[in-house]
This record gives structure tokens, sequence and C-alpha cells, in this order.
């Protein structure tokens, strides 16, 4: 509800009490708000009723798209849901925000993956290449030697010497410094 309304359906409980002497202009007056915008926002209770019952049943479509294929979609990831229902439902991406934001569903933010890159002096970024380098060996049930060359060779960052140490080389195939 906005502030308006607010005042508005304060101004209503109070002319409606019995013990009220106070009259619709006077009250309007000291709140602030025209008697005509007080007649209006009592006038239109119905049309605003029917208005959340369709708010209530379009958010129903939107929370089941929302959560089909088990993995949460923002305000486009449902619209496209809701075009290729049967039968397909046509909704106003707008709606849809505004939907989502008046009964609080948020679409979770995806987050970049980060990258270990291997920098000229960095002993930490090294150690951290090799171990990934380490456990992708480990996990695919390849020795580690030959993984980890292929590795460093395909990402151009880092090569294994046969002491079983990481550092700068030349690429074999392209001869670019790495």
């Amino acid at each position: 509800m906005n502030e308006a309304s607010t005042i508005f359906s304060l101004i209503h409980q109070t002319l409606s009490g019995d013990e009220n002497e106070l009259s619709v202009s006077m009250m309007c007056q000291t709140a602030g708000v025209s008697r005509s915008g007080y007649y209006a926002w009592l006038n239109a209770a119905s049309a605003r009723q029917v208005r959340e019952a369709q708010d209530r049943a379009d958010f129903e479509l939107i929370l089941e798209a929302y959560n089909r294929r088990r993995y949460s979609k923002g305000a486009r990831g449902i619209y496209m849901c809701l075009i290729h229902n049967t039968p397909p439902v046509v909704m106003n991406l707008k709606r849809i925000r505004r939907l989502m934001k008046k009964y609080g569903l948020q679409c979770p933010i995806r987050r970049a993956r980060r990258k270990i890159l291997c920098k000229r002096n960095s002993t930490k970024s090294r150690m951290a290449l090799e171990k990934q380098c380490r456990w992708r060996a480990e996990s695919l049930g390849y020795p580690w030697p030959s993984v980890a060359r292929r590795y460093a060779r395909r990402r151009r960052e880092c090569r294994r010497t046969s002491e079983g140490t990481l550092k700068q080389g030349v690429s074999r195939r392209h001869g670019r410094r790495t």
C-alpha cells in the first residue's frame, strides 16, 4: 500500500466509528489529501479486490514457471517458460517484474567462475595450478605426469619439467613463450 492509500484507509476507519463527529472534508484537510481522492479510493475498492485476485492468479503461473526444471530463473526466463506453455500465457515483462517484486520472488545472481592463472613469479598460483592439475588427473584416473603435461600445454600457462616442478617455458607446438 502506498502512503495515500494508507491515509484513506485510516480516514475510512475513523469515519465508520460510532462516536465520530468529524466530517469527511475536515478529515481530508487535516490529513493533507483531497476529498475527491478519498471518494475515488472508496469507489475503487471492488476494482482493487479484482486486481489483487488477478495478480495472485498471475503470480501462481509465474511461480510455476520459476520452479520448472528445478532451477530458478529471472524475469526473461520466466517469460520464455510462459510463452512455451500449452496454451501459451502472454504476460508483459514489466508485469512479471512487478509481481516478482510485490511477492518477494528473487532470482539468485550467477557468479562468474574464477580461473587460476599461472603468473610468472607467483609461487601461490603455481601451487594452485599444480593442485588443480593433480586433482583433474586423479579424478579422471590418469597417471599424474602425463595429464599435467597435457593440461599445461593446452592452457599454455606452465610446463612440467622432469623434476616435478612448474616453470615458464616455450611451447613446443607453437614456439610461443608461455
